[in-house]
């Protein structure tokens, strides 16, 4: 790199609509992540303790039979239960510890990257996925929390310095208090594998694999490559839901018409944003950017 090259200085960039947004979609229906995390943990110890139920009735009709035989093989049948028991409490405490790791590191990442937000602030959900800024696809992680959708990734920046790729941080932070509408949507790709998508409501015969995040603020948040669309919107639509009422913060105005999504792929980029170039085949953004969460 030339020493006298300048290199911008990225930030995150949304979209903004015209109009009145879209009528929010109805409550996204079905349990919680968490919900059913304990749902299933409360019907596996119920199973359990059916197992342990028919294991003593066993135990107790060979005890009840005359003979050494039956009495012999009444005490290693109870022995294998209790062993094969133990084996399987401690998988469980393993999975268990599994889990722990992965959502104490994902909270670690989402306090790292929003520092302002206060070490109070209960990351609720996080995955993978893509944002568009500036009307460039950036890939990064997805977090929500008590009171906020964030999003951080990266921006790798090919057209700076000729020959080298830089890469900047990208971070988006919307308070929940200010999305008026969370709109399922469809990422309509071009023949350009490096341009952004041009991202549509969901029609009736579709499956959404996107999120349009309209706010007061007129900003429209484009989010897609989601991990695990399903659960993501489904927090996300949950917990906006806690916070604020239909369009209590827009004002709108007669002559505003309802938004209207392009209908082809525009590849078009705000001045500091061009295509991201795509990874290199040996990158690792996780160790580059959390240095200080390496095992």
């Amino acid at each position: 790199m030339n020493p006298t090259t300048t290199v911008p200085v990225y930030s995150y960039v949304a979209a903004q609509y015209h109009g009145n947004p879209p009528p929010p979609t109805p409550p996204c229906v079905g349990a919680l992540p968490w919900v059913r995390k304990a749902q299933k943990a409360e019907e596996d110890k119920r199973k359990q303790q059916l197992l342990e139920q028919e294991r003593a009735a066993k135990v107790a009709q060979k005890k009840k039979k005359s003979g050494f035989f039956n009495q012999v093989m009444a005490v290693a049948t109870d022995v294998a239960y209790q062993t094969e028991s133990l084996a399987k409490k401690g998988y469980s405490e393993a999975s268990k510890a599994v889990y722990n790791q992965v959502d104490e590191r994902a909270s670690a990442r989402f306090h790292v990257q929003f520092p302002a937000l206060g070490k109070d602030e209960k990351l609720l959900w996080n995955a993978s996925g893509k944002i568009l800024s500036g009307g460039a696809p950036i890939s990064g992680e997805v977090f929500i929390s008590a009171n906020h959708l964030c999003f951080f990734g990266i921006y790798r920046d090919a057209k700076s310095v000729p020959g080298s790729v830089i890469k900047h941080q990208i971070q988006a932070c919307v308070p929940l208090r200010l999305i008026v509408c969370i709109q399922p949507a469809i990422a309509n790709f071009g023949t350009d594998p490096l341009a952004a998508p041009v991202i549509t409501p969901v029609a009736a015969n579709q499956v959404p694999t996107a999120l349009m995040v309209f706010c007061s603020d007129r900003s429209i948040h484009l989010i897609y490559g989601l991990k695990e669309f399903g659960d993501l919107h489904l927090v996300l639509d949950h917990q906006w839901r806690t916070h604020v009422s239909t369009f209590q913060n827009v004002q709108f105005h007669p002559s505003h018409q309802q938004y209207a999504p392009p209908v082809a792929p525009q590849h078009q980029f705000a001045q500091n944003f061009a295509p991201s170039a795509p990874p290199a085949a040996d990158s690792d953004d996780e160790d580059a950017l959390y240095p200080d969460l390496k095992k």
